[in-house]
């Protein structure tokens, strides 16, 4: 049987594909750059859209026959998933910090109106049709007693404050089956 060196091979000259000589991905100061960037997006995504269990976030991009190059921010929840936002130019690492810039300044727009100890819910706002970004005026900031840096209030239980359904072993009690026995 052949080795996966050997398979990779055939694929590549059996029909595969090979990278052009002046792509992006050839040069490794680009694609570090462009991973530097995709750090910036999506920690500035988490913040403004909501860092929730099963919510993802990921920066792609992309390329078309014209030279032009696409970078997306795409969010994905149970196998569903939604282009947030969108930038082209002729350089991938151009779009990229168009993207990234973007992000930026509206995550800096949240961050002038909330403080140190200020506990964030969810999404923060959106973009309008106009395509500028705007807080949601009805989002609630919650802010918990004790020091400002404390991260134990992020658990549940400190969500709900006195809302939240009561917590323990359930009571003992007899049930009773449809079938007239105990």
């Amino acid at each position: 049987m052949r080795n996966e060196n050997q398979l990779m091979n055939a694929m590549a000259l059996n029909g595969g594909s090979v990278v052009a000589s002046g792509s992006p991905v050839n040069e490794s100061s680009k694609v570090r750059d462009l991973l530097d960037v995709k750090q910036l997006v999506l920690a500035n995504a988490r913040v403004l859209y909501g860092s929730e269990s099963r919510k993802f976030f990921d920066f792609v991009t992309g390329s078309d026959t014209s030279g032009k190059y696409v970078c997306v921010l795409i969010c994905s929840l149970d196998g569903y998933t939604r282009i947030l936002r969108k930038e082209t130019h002729t350089d991938p690492l151009e779009a990229a910090r168009a993207l990234a810039n973007g992000l930026i300044k509206d995550a800096g727009t949240l961050f002038t109106k909330v403080d140190i100890g200020d506990q964030l819910i969810g999404q923060q706002g959106y973009r309008e049709e106009d395509g500028k970004f705007k807080l949601d005026e009805y989002k609630p900031v919650q802010r918990f007693s004790g020091p400002v840096d404390d991260t134990k209030t992020l658990r549940p239980e400190y969500r709900h404050g006195d809302r939240s359904a009561p917590r323990g072993p359930a009571a003992d009690v007899k049930r009773r089956r449809y079938d007239g026995l105990y």
